[in-house]
C-alpha cells in the first residue's frame, strides 16, 4: 500500500513540476514578444508626448501651460527621469509665477519622488527639506509627499528586494503610514522595507486580494505582481517568483515604465537556473541596461553590473562549449570526407567497365530511338497529307456544288429570259421584247450571280480577308457588307489585287466594272487607308503570298 500511495505521489509532483514548467516557459516567451517590440512601444510613447508638447505650445494663459507641462512630466516620470525633472521644474516656477503654493508643492514633491526612486536620495530629502514637514503641505498633497518620503528607504540587492530597514525607515513609517492607503502604488513595498520579517504566505495573500481589485496591464498591478515574486521567493517557491515577475516586466515595457525593477529581479532568478537560454538572458539584459540608461537610475545599474557578471561568464562558457562542438564536428568531418574519397576511387575503379557497357547501351538505345522518331515523323507526315488530301477533297467537293449551282442558276435564269422573250414575240409585243433586250436584264443578273459566286469562293478560302484589310484602314473608315460570305465593290477589288491582279483594266473585265469605277473605288481606298498611296496595294498584295 506504501508503495501505491508513494508512485502516485511521485507522479503527482513530477506532473505539477512538468505543468509548472510549461507555465514559466510560456510566460517567457510572452516576454520575448514585449521585448522585441519594446521599440514599437517606445515609438508610442514618444508620439503621445509630442501630441501633448503640442497642446503646450498653444497654450496663452499660465494655467494651461502649467496643466500641459503637468502632463508632459507626468508622461515623462516612469520613462524618462531627467525630461520629468525638466518639466516639473518648469511647473514649479509656473507656480512661483502665480504665487500658486500647491503648484509649488506638487512640482517639488514630483521632483522628490523621482530622484528617490532612481537611487539619488540626498537630493530627494533637500527637496522634501525645502517644503518643510508634511503639515506644511497642502491637504491634497500630503499622501504624494509621504510617498517621497518613503521611497529613500527602497533598495534592490542581489538577494533580495528590500532587505534592510534602519530605525530612521521604522520611524518614517510610523508618521507618513497614515498617509498612504492600501490601493497605493508602493504601499507593499514600504511594508516589507519596514517589516522585513514579514510573514511571505499572509502577505501574498493579501497582494492576490489586492489584484483582483486592480484594473488590468496598470502600474499598480506591475508593482503588485513584483512585490507578490518577492513574497514567492521569500517563501522558497522560486517557479512562481519567476512566472509573477515575467507578467510584471511584461507590463512595464508595454507601458515603457523604464524605471521598473521586476526585469532585473527576473535576471537575478533566471540566473540560478542553468536551463534557460543564455541569449535570452543576453536579451533580457540588453533592455534592463537599455532602460537604466534612459531612466539614469543610478541604484539600478551598480546591482546591473552584479548581476550581468554570471550571465556573461555563462556566455563565455556557452561560446566555449559551441567552439569544442564545432570542432568536433569538424574533425568528423575531415573523417567521414577520407572515407568518403577513399570509397569513390574503388567505386570510381568498378564503375570505368559498367560506364563502358552503359555507353555502348546508350549509343544502341539513341539509335533506336532515332529510328522510331523517324518512323513516328514519317507517319505523322503521311497522316497530316492524307488529312489535307482529304480537307481538300472535301472543300473541291463544296466549291464544285456551289459552282454548279451558280451556273444551274444562270441557265435557268437565262432559260427564263428567252421564254420570256419568245411569249412577247408570239403575242405581237415585239416592242416590250426589243425594250427588254436593251434592258439587258440577264446581264444584270448574270453580274450579280458572279459576285455571288466570287465572294462565296473568295471567303471560303480566305476567310480572314475583310479583317486583315480593315487593319490596313482608319477606325473610321472600316467596310462592312453587313452579310457573312458577301463583299462590298471595295473589298471585291481588293480581293483581286491580293490575288496578284492589280492592273484596273483587268480588274474591270473580271468584275464587269467600268475602268473609271475601279480607279474611283481604289482612289477612295487609299484616302481611307492608315498607310498613304501606293503602300496599301502592297501591303494587301502580301497577304497571301
Amino acid at each position: 500500500m506504501k508503495i501505491i500511495v508513494t508512485t502516485i505521489l511521485l507522479f503527482v509532483s513530477a506532473l505539477c513540476f512538468a505543468t509548472t514548467n510549461k507555465d514559466i516557459e510560456s510566460t517567457l516567451q510572452a516576454l520575448d514578444v514585449a521585448v522585441d517590440n519594446a521599440p514599437t512601444y517606445i515609438a508610442n510613447k514618444e508620439a503621445e508626448i509630442h501630441r501633448i508638447k503640442n497642446n503646450l505650445r498653444l497654450a496663452v494663459a499660465d494655467v494651461d501651460k502649467y496643466l500641459s507641462c503637468k502632463q508632459i512630466a507626468e508622461a515623462y516620470s516612469h520613462y524618462k527621469s531627467d525630461s520629468a525633472l525638466v518639466y516639473y521644474r518648469r511647473c514649479f516656477n509656473y507656480g512661483k509665477a502665480n504665487n500658486n503654493i500647491m503648484w509649488m508643492q506638487d512640482a517639488a514633491i514630483h521632483q522628490a519622488l523621482i530622484l528617490a526612486d532612481r537611487g539619488d536620495n540626498h537630493m530627494a530629502t533637500d527637496r522634501l527639506r525645502m517644503l518643510g514637514t508634511i503639515n506644511d503641505i497642502c491637504p491634497q498633497l500630503r499622501n504624494l509627499y509621504a510617498n517621497a518620503a518613503m521611497m529613500e528607504f527602497v533598495r534592490v540587492s542581489n538577494d533580495e528586494y528590500n532587505q534592510f530597514s534602519t530605525s530612521r525607515a521604522v520611524k518614517s513609517w510610523r508618521i507618513y503610514s497614515s498617509y498612504i492607503s492600501h490601493r497605493s502604488n508602493y504601499y507593499y513595498i514600504y511594508y516589507t522595507v519596514v517589516h522585513p520579517d514579514h510573514n511571505p504566505v499572509s502577505t501574498a495573500k493579501s497582494i492576490q486580494n489586492e489584484l483582483l481589485s486592480t484594473p488590468k496591464g496598470t502600474a499598480h498591478e506591475a508593482i503588485l505582481r513584483m512585490m507578490l515574486g518577492v513574497c514567492y521567493k521569500k517563501s522558497g517557491d522560486t517557479d512562481k517568483a519567476i512566472i509573477e515577475f515575467a507578467h510584471s516586466a511584461i507590463i512595464d515595457i508595454k507601458n515603457t515604465y523604464t524605471n521598473s525593477s521586476s526585469l532585473t529581479m527576473l535576471l537575478a532568478e533566471l540566473n540560478n537556473d542553468k536551463n534557460v537560454n543564455v541569449a535570452r538572458l543576453l536579451k533580457y539584459t540588453k533592455l534592463n541596461i537599455d532602460n537604466i540608461n534612459m531612466y539614469n537610475d543610478i541604484g539600478r545599474s551598480i546591482h546591473l553590473v552584479n548581476a550581468q557578471k554570471p550571465i556573461l561568464l555563462r556566455y563565455q562558457e556557452a561560446m566555449q562549449q559551441r567552439l569544442q562542438s564545432q570542432m568536433i564536428i569538424g574533425m568528423l568531418t575531415i573523417v567521414l570526407l577520407i572515407v568518403s574519397i577513399f570509397f569513390a576511387w574503388s567505386l570510381h575503379k568498378k564503375s570505368k567497365t559498367i560506364a563502358l557497357q552503359r555507353d555502348m547501351l546508350k549509343v544502341d538505345v539513341q539509335d533506336l530511338q532515332h529510328d522510331m522518331l523517324n518512323t513516328q515523323e514519317n507517319v505523322a507526315n503521311k497522316d497530316e497529307t492524307i488529312a489535307m488530301l482529304k480537307y481538300e477533297r472535301v472543300k473541291t467537293g463544296r466549291l464544285l456544288a456551289q459552282h454548279l449551282s451558280y451556273l444551274s442558276q444562270a441557265l435557268n435564269d437565262i432559260k427564263a429570259y428567252k421564254k420570256e422573250v419568245a411569249n412577247m414575240i408570239a403575242s405581237g409585243r415585239t416592242a416590250e421584247a426589243r425594250k427588254m433586250t436593251k434592258e439587258n436584264v440577264t446581264k444584270d443578273r448574270t453580274q450579280a450571280l458572279f459576285c455571288e459566286i466570287f465572294d462565296h469562293s473568295f471567303l471560303d478560302i480566305h476567310p480572314d480577308f475583310p479583317m486583315r484589310l480593315n487593319q490596313l484602314l482608319t477606325n473610321d473608315e472600316q467596310l462592312s457588307s453587313g452579310y457573312s460570305h458577301v463583299l462590298t465593290p471595295e473589298q471585291r477589288i481588293y480581293a483581286l489585287i491580293s490575288l496578284g491582279i492589280d492592273d484596273s483594266k483587268n480588274i474591270a473585265e473580271i468584275l464587269h466594272y467600268s475602268i473609271q469605277t475601279v480607279y474611283n473605288y481604289r482612289m477612295k481606298m487609299r484616302h481611307m487607308a492608315v498607310s498613304e498611296n501606293e503602300k496599301l496595294d502592297d501591303a494587301v498584295k502580301q497577304f497571301y503570298t
